[in-house]
């Protein structure tokens, strides 16, 4: 038992990337799972999804390309000093204003490289929803897996803690009174206490098993 302890805290301190001994704290053996999502969006497929957003975006961009441009001006000025007005000078003051609009039409004339820009973007955007579709489709599957597991452990601990750890309890509690009492003998006390021992370390073995479920959760909201 020294070696293996001796051998986790190793592999704890690698973990830590630290020389110095570290232990974890342990106010509770069992992770919590709150603010975890267990059948919603997670953080992964979200970040994919604004990807193939701005893909669309891009192509919508690109697109756009190809319609017509509309031209309109609005052009307001001034001019001082005489002007020729169909033979005829004319003289023109500081407050004369002169207003004319103009309009027109920009028609794309090259389509050969915008069409292609226009591809690439098309093959972009699909590439992008099957990685949406595969990413979706792994981390719902794995977080209903991890949760499915964190609901049968849930109900494994709980029936442990009600019933096999009391148990195991008042076993260690009355195989001490009976060996003082002399109702039972040396080695019938060492079955029993080595009884309780067992149930004990199976209650820790489905901790374990929940606790990494619960770590699988952690993951799949990390990423």
């Amino acid at each position: 038992l020294r070696l293996e302890k001796n051998s986790l805290e190793l592999k704890f301190r690698q973990l830590m990337n630290t020389n110095q001994e570290v232990f974890p704290r342990l106010d509770e053996i069992k992770i919590a799972t709150t603010g975890l999502s267990q059948t919603g969006i997670f953080p992964g497929v979200k970040r994919k999804e604004q990807i193939w957003m701005n893909a669309k975006q891009i192509l919508k961009y690109e697109s756009s390309k190809y319609a017509p441009s509309i031209l309109f001006g609005y052009n307001n000025t001034g001019i001082t000093g005489f002007q020729n007005i169909t033979g005829t000078d004319v003289y023109y003051g500081p407050n004369s204003r002169f207003s004319y609009i103009s309009a027109g039409i920009s028609i794309p004339l090259f389509f050969g490289a915008q069409a292609a820009k226009i591809k690439a973007a098309k093959m972009m955007v699909l590439s992008q929803e099957k990685d949406l579709m595969a990413e979706r489709q792994v981390r719902q599957v794995a977080g209903e897996q991890a949760q499915k597991s964190i609901q049968t452990y849930q109900g494994i601990l709980t029936e442990y803690e009600k019933v096999v750890l009391p148990n195991a309890e008042m076993t260690v509690k009355l195989a001490g009174q009976q060996l003082s009492t002399g109702e039972i003998n040396y080695v019938e006390w060492i079955l029993l206490i080595n009884q309780a021992i067992q149930s004990r370390a199976l209650y820790l073995n489905q901790v374990r098993g929940y606790n990494e479920s619960v770590i699988e959760l952690l993951y799949l909201n990390a990423k």
